[in-house]
């Protein structure tokens, strides 16, 4: 009797324990997809609108008579026709959507992740 209940035990243990592997995988990820994404495209556009608002000045500056137009100023009206995006790394969002937010224990963690999806 005592055999089969440390048994049980000990299988609790294992299958907990690997819950946890899974939770510290998924949430790992997330870290990974959020840095990627600051990264490679928020830092991006940050560096584009700061051009963006410099050119805004420029035109300012020629619509205000400040400056006199010349060629040169084509490139800060071009340079505000480019659009801004943002497509964020989603594998990591579908992984932990799949096996389901009871994964993550940490509830201030849990709450916060809800409130902004």
């Amino acid at each position: 009797m005592i055999g089969i209940l440390l048994a049980l035990q000990v299988k609790n243990w294992n299958e907990e324990r690997k819950v946890r592997v899974l939770e510290k995988e998924v949430l790992s990820n997330l870290l990974i997809s959020l840095s990627s994404d600051a990264e490679n495209q928020i830092n991006y556009n940050i560096g584009r609108l700061k051009a963006d608002l410099m050119s805004i000045n420029y035109i300012k500056q020629l619509r205000n008579g400040d400056i006199i137009y010349n060629d040169s100023l084509d490139v800060h009206f071009g340079c505000l026709m480019i659009s801004k995006g943002f497509s964020p790394e989603l594998n990591a969002y579908g992984e932990l959507e799949n096996r389901g937010m009871e994964i993550i224990r940490n509830s201030e963690l849990k709450n916060r992740y809800i409130e902004n999806i």
